[in-house]
């Protein structure tokens, strides 16, 4: 598993790079105002090395048959679909109704196919949703789905985030 996780971070790496570059040369900047975390322009779209780095993470556990399929499926389109609404963002400012929506999307199709989410865990407390755990769960994927969303601006903040939400409890 160590050997999937230094690939993955590899592939990130890689990206940032890449993505760097484009966003420079085409001019994907983020100008600063009273709301940033920045004080210079800022290159945009390095959720997609974030997208990518996922992507190819759901891809190599599903092959190695740690995922379920159905779980890829859901998994990989759902992120797919963020990815996409991400990137033209990223380059054309969608209004936050259409990213909003596409996330909702993205969390239906995700949580259909893995099934039902009738509890949570969270650590040593389980919660018992019953009938509402989908509602929860898909109000849930699009806060964070959200959440990332506003934060990969922030220098480093979404990837901080990550390692934090990934630690086991």
């Amino acid at each position: 598993m160590l050997v999937i996780l230094a690939v993955i971070f590899l592939v990130t790496i890689v990206m940032v790079y890449f993505i760097k570059i484009y966003s420079e040369k085409n001019s994907l900047l983020d100008i600063p105002n009273e709301r940033s975390s920045h004080t210079m322009p800022t290159p945009r779209g390095g959720g997609l090395a974030i997208a990518v780095a996922t992507l190819f993470g759901i891809v190599l556990v599903t092959l190695m048959d740690y995922l379920p399929k159905d779980v890829f499926v859901g998994m990989f389109w759902g992120t797919v679909i963020v990815t996409i609404i991400g990137w033209l963002d990223d380059h054309y400012d969608i209004a936050i109704f259409y990213r909003v929506t596409s996330y909702f999307l993205a969390a239906v199709w995700a949580l259909y196919w893995i099934g039902p989410i009738t509890i949570m865990k969270f650590g040593n407390v389980v919660i018992h949703f019953g009938v509402i755990g989908n509602l929860v769960a898909i109000i849930g994927i699009v806060w964070i789905t959200n959440l990332y969303n506003f934060m990969d601006g922030a220098d480093g903040l979404a990837g901080t985030e990550a390692i934090c939400t990934a630690l086991p409890c």
